[in-house]
């Protein structure tokens, strides 16, 4: 099934999902041309859920470097939150 169309949000309204997705346990692809805030919306939400941010640049890893990661933790398994 091919994806046809994209959704755009704006910054509250993607902290918003990013948040519900992250309690939820679900993952969530942030995707968008550089330098729009991505990063920084990740760094904001992980500073209020007093969570640890992990910030990973897949474009600059191997498929193997990736293979074994785990990418989201809870808070009560040390505060660590996944970004890409």
């Amino acid at each position: 099934m091919e994806i046809s169309t994209l959704r755009t949000v704006t910054p509250n309204s993607a902290k918003k999902s990013i948040v519900r997705a992250f309690k939820k346990k679900r993952p969530l692809f942030l995707w968008g041309p550089p330098g729009i805030g991505k990063s920084d919306i990740v760094h904001q939400i992980g500073e209020q859920m007093e969570a640890k941010v992990i910030d990973i640049r897949l474009s600059l890893w191997e498929p193997t470097d990736i293979k074994r990661y785990s990418v989201l933790r809870s808070k009560s398994a040390q505060n660590g939150l996944g970004c890409s």
